[in-house]
């Protein structure tokens, strides 16, 4: 699983050393967003005030980092974290934009595709094995749709929705032992908050 996520991050920055270095076409610089969904975080706050059982609790937080290059395209890498007394979850996730607009750079509607790397580790609680947890990794894929823009020059919202497919490629259950592979539908939903240098 390590090789996927050095292949994913490595294409990444393959890109963006290629592509963010350069000024495009029209000599605008590319542009620099770091933003932070609040969406996620909010939905498992409420949850958390209705759920009871503590072992039920999840914390979420998100970090993304966007760059834009040739006006109307951009790449974005994200890390989410989902902290809670029963597991912990962790996804990379990269995703490319493109803008529809001509006009505004780096801002309006886009679509674009999404890629993650996904790493969940869960805690089960049994009478005879309190400390055992599944592991698990995969990988998805998804289309990506939304609008961004700014208040000012600098404050940047986004709105972003997907619909894709996962795949855990490899998941332990008790003792170590292997359980076949899952693929289920997965997808994103983001309303990003950040700032434009």
């Amino acid at each position: 699983m390590n090789k996927i996520l050095h292949v994913l991050i490595g294409f990444l920055f393959l890109i963006s050393n290629k592509h963010f270095a350069q000024e495009d076409s029209s000599h605008q610089k590319s542009k620099f967003i770091i933003k932070t969904d609040v969406f996620l975080p909010a939905i498992f706050l409420i949850d958390n005030g209705l759920t009871k059982n503590p072992y039920d609790k999840y914390y979420v937080e998100s970090l993304t980092i966007e760059k834009g290059f040739f006006n109307r395209q951009s790449l974005q890498l994200t890390g989410l974290f989902a902290n809670g007394i029963g597991g912990f979850d962790f996804q990379i996730i990269t995703e490319y934009k493109y803008y529809v607009s001509k006009k505004n750079f780096y801002s309006g509607f886009y679509g674009g595709l999404s890629l993650k790397y996904i790493q969940n580790t869960e805690k089960l609680y049994y009478y005879y094995d309190p400390n055992h947890y599944i592991y698990k990794f995969g990988i998805g894929g998804a289309f990506i749709l939304g609008y961004q823009n700014y208040i000012g020059k600098h404050i940047v919202y986004d709105l972003l929705i997907g619909f894709g497919q996962s795949k855990y490629l490899y998941w332990t259950f008790y003792k170590g032992a292997p359980y076949d592979n899952q693929s289920f539908p997965d997808g994103r939903a983001a309303i990003n908050i950040g700032y434009r240098f």
